[in-house]
């Protein structure tokens, strides 16, 4: 687990058992003596245009190697481009209508 992750879920479990002990649920709260996460701020970075060059190369070599009907590759391609100049999300991009592209 990342620890962006780990802490989104130690806040949750904390949020469990604090409401666990005001409602006496529980004796005392078993999460009260976890230290907090701690958690880089790390800025996510485009790929520089040979990163992304680098990669698009690569999608004819899987189709090649997973030889079934369908073509994941050329997907991918499709969804990869559009991530990247669109600057939208991967959930964003493949909630996008055929139509709109």
């Amino acid at each position: 687990m990342g620890a962006r992750t780990q802490a989104i879920f130690q806040g949750r479990l904390q949020e469990f058992f604090g409401w666990a002990y005001d409602t006496e649920r529980v004796d005392r709260d078993p999460s009260a003596s976890l230290r907090p996460t701690k958690v880089k701020s790390e800025e996510t970075m485009p790929l520089t245009p040979q990163q992304f060059e680098k990669l698009l190369a690569r999608l004819p070599k899987y189709d090649a190697a997973n030889s079934g009907s369908r073509q994941y590759g050329k997907q991918l391609r499709s969804l990869f481009v559009t991530m990247r100049w669109t600057r939208l999300r991967i959930g964003d991009a493949l909630m996008l209508a055929r139509s709109a592209l």
